[in-house]
């Protein structure tokens, strides 16, 4: 005998159903994360190209060439530069907040790291870095930190206007920049240090789909199973 059980609509015991909380033994429902449109390699290259002779040329060629986050782009200073082993060490963010700018470390080790930049990116920042004061290397047009809200509003969407390119997201170059890599075959550790998250949250968040991968890996099973007979 079943004791302390109770079957039917409306009761509040055990099984039953709350009548003040209808839903309460409702199933939540599942939150997916909406797949991110990378840029293609000729919307990067169109980017770079409308944003060839702008005061802020650099700061979009080292964001298309590191992957780094925007407040770590922000933050860069020319001291953080070696154009001598053409690379850039990532020490910092910036944050912004009701109080002001505000520098802080990366909130996981995985953060502080060097990259090494491709020839195009380390060409357009030792131009940049001609002549330039102590402070961020890029700045408001009254030299300070850039706004994030201001440098979406006034300048990356100008940008991608300009160069025929639908909008996304500034973040859009850093998941573009991981998937390529993974495309082109970079070991996924290489790409992780080099974006400064896990592996597993490289697979997991910008492992996106890009339409060479699957002829790739088409032609990768080819060679393996479909020689002569």
């Amino acid at each position: 005998m079943l004791r302390g059980i109770r079957f039917g609509v409306g009761g509040c015991g055990r099984g039953g159903e709350d009548p003040g909380r209808p839903t309460r033994n409702a199933a939540k429902p599942r939150v997916i994360s909406a797949e991110i449109e990378v840029f293609t390699d000729e919307e990067v290259r169109a980017i770079l190209s409308a944003a060839t002779g702008d005061r802020l040329e650099a700061l979009c060629t080292v964001a298309v060439g590191t992957g780094a986050r925007e407040g770590e782009l922000f933050a860069l200073e020319a001291a953080d530069f070696d154009l001598n082993a053409g690379a850039v060490k990532i020490t910092k963010m910036l944050d912004q907040g009701e109080d002001g700018f505000k520098l802080q470390r990366p909130k996981s080790r995985s953060g502080l790291r060097t990259i090494g930049l491709p020839a195009f990116a380390l060409e357009a920042i030792g131009r940049h870095l001609v002549g330039r004061k102590p402070g961020p290397v890029f700045t408001s047009l009254s030299g300070t930190y850039l706004a994030r809200s201001n440098f979406i509003r006034r300048d990356w969407a100008a940008q991608l206007e300009k160069a025929g390119v639908s909008y996304r997201k500034f973040h859009t170059l850093r998941h573009t920049h991981a998937s390529r890599l993974l495309a082109a075959g970079v070991d996924p550790a290489e790409v992780s240090k080099r974006i400064g998250d896990l592996i597993e949250t490289v697979m997991r968040v910008y492992a996106h789909w890009i339409p060479t991968i699957g002829r790739d890996t088409a032609a990768r099973v080819d060679a393996i199973y479909g020689g002569k007979k």
